[in-house]
């Protein structure tokens, strides 16, 4: 059976009133990573990124073929995480 590659895009739109804004923003990325890694005969990844592009966090789930781990170069980046910015 021939493995095959999808990639779609989910955008997230979320509003907190009080509290840690950067605290919420990781735990939703912590809460949405754990359901990812859950899917079973999967290899996935996601990124999270932030209004301006940067990427927050990157993570994978379960070793891809090369060919996904080129898509996920493209699709994902390869610059390093900065990490929720306040």
């Amino acid at each position: 059976m021939s493995k095959r590659i999808g990639v779609f895009e989910i955008r997230l739109v979320f509003e907190t009133d009080g509290g840690n804004f950067n605290r919420t923003n990781i735990h939703i990325m912590d809460r949405i990573s754990q359901a990812l890694g859950q899917v079973q005969n999967t290899a996935s990844a996601a990124a999270f990124f932030d209004d301006k592009g940067r990427r927050l966090r990157k993570v994978e789930f379960q070793e891809g073929t090369p060919a996904m781990k080129s898509i996920v170069e493209v699709e994902l980046g390869t610059e390093p995480d900065v990490g929720v910015v306040a």
